[in-house]
């Protein structure tokens, strides 16, 4: 049976190359899903703004109406008043107090018309903010997820780079060091053994002298 072999560059390399394509792929993936959701909420957003562009014009409308009705229903009344003074309860008197009627009717219409549609953009407003903030909040965390995650795996691809990296930075100094510590620990060690040469000395005679003795007993 063939022994695998673990240990070997091209593997290392060929295991690198795919946990980088790993990374490449988280990333373009929580892009492209966080962009979507983004541009998602952008054409809501449009949306909802068109939609509130439309109402406020609809309201300018009805506005500039409701100030024609208010102009024409001064003008009634300033008239009626004088057809009162001139003729009395008269059959124009009356006619104007028709339109007069009529134009006052128009007015609490649009009035009340004009508060509703106010009201409505009001809440459809809140409810647009409402609906399209998870889109960019949704989009904003995916993209942000996929950016650790992928630079997460990206980094444990390089390790190895990564560390030799840290040993260029360390051993010029640790160089200097040793070349710088070396001669001293060298002097210190020669001095060391020259004082302690004379204690070795007396040491080896003793040593010797025991042997000696230790010999002669035997002999006896």
């Amino acid at each position: 049976m063939e022994k695998k072999e673990l240990l070997s560059e091209e593997k290392y390399e060929k295991t690198k190359n795919t946990i980088s394509k790993v990374a490449v792929v988280i990333l373009v993936v929580g892009l492209l899903i966080g962009g979507s959701l983004i541009a998602t909420g952008i054409v809501k957003s449009n949306q909802a703004a068109n939609e509130s562009a439309a109402i406020v014009e609809s309201v300018d409308d009805l506005q500039v109406e409701l100030e024609d009705v208010k102009s024409q229903l001064a003008k009634l009344e300033a008239e009626q008043d004088a057809e009162f003074m001139a003729n009395g309860f008269s059959e124009k008197y009356y006619t104007i107090a028709n339109q007069i009627e009529t134009l006052k009717t128009r007015k609490s219409e649009l009035t009340s018309e004009i508060s509703k549609i106010n009201n409505g953009w009001y809440d459809n407003d809140i409810q647009s903010s409402a609906k399209t903030a998870p889109y960019y909040m949704g989009g904003a965390f995916i993209i942000i997820a996929s950016l650790m995650i992928s630079g997460s795996v990206f980094m444990f691809s390089k390790r190895r780079e990564m560390f030799a990296f840290q040993m260029q930075q360390v051993m010029p100094v640790a160089t200097e060091g040793l070349e710088k510590v070396a001669p001293t620990v060298a002097k210190v060690g020669k001095d060391v053994m020259k004082e302690m040469a004379p204690a070795y000395g007396e040491m080896a005679k003793e040593i010797s002298k025991g042997i000696k003795e230790g010999i002669k007993g035997e002999d006896e």
